[in-house]
């Protein structure tokens, strides 16, 4: 790591105390540090720069997607979701409440395309959904679909009637450009 880091905008030393924290800084150029704390130290220096808003913000949201809940969708129903899917069905309990905000994750790119407020958390079997629940957005005429569908995304599981599921009712909120 660069002491101190190439800024993107100029130091602004406009008071002892700035000077007395870039000093500080300086000091960590011999320390050993893991990629954690340089990045970290990194974003201190920027705390130190004419323009420090932008840095502070894109370190808030790195932070903020590294430590949020993701819920996956394979990429063939991130469409179903703007286009009105409000309810998840899956195997595995999320262990999600009312009112939890969750990040949309598209499963194959990784990338978050949205939130959803999680608004009715229901556990059930797959023997007892409704098939026609349009808040999930597809229908089925057998139980059999459900099955399959079940299986085509949780391909080593044994799906049967009594197997256990939990819906996810949301609110969903895409993400702005």
């Amino acid at each position: 790591m660069e002491f101190p880091p190439k800024s993107k905008t100029p130091y602004r030393l406009e008071n002892e105390q700035d000077k007395i924290i870039f000093d500080k800084l300086a000091k960590f150029e011999d320390k050993k540090l893991g990629a954690e704390d340089e990045e970290l130290v990194k974003f201190l220096y920027s705390q130190l720069e004419d323009d420090w808003r932008a840095p502070l913000e894109k370190f808030v949201d790195k932070l903020f997607n590294e430590k949020q809940t993701k819920m996956g969708f394979h990429k063939d129903i991130v469409r179903e979701v703007f286009d009105g899917k409000i309810c998840t069905w899956r195997l595995r309990d999320h262990k999600l409440k009312v009112g939890d905000v969750v990040a949309f994750e598209n499963s194959q790119t990784g990338e978050i395309f949205g939130r959803g407020e999680i608004t009715k958390v229901v556990a059930t079997t797959v023997g007892k959904i409704d098939l026609n629940d349009k808040s999930h957005y597809k229908t089925y005429k057998t139980r059999q679909e459900l099955i399959d569908a079940f299986k085509r995304h949780n391909l080593n599981c044994a799906i049967k009637n009594d197997t256990s599921v939990y819906a996810y009712t949301y609110k969903f909120k895409k993400n702005s450009k």
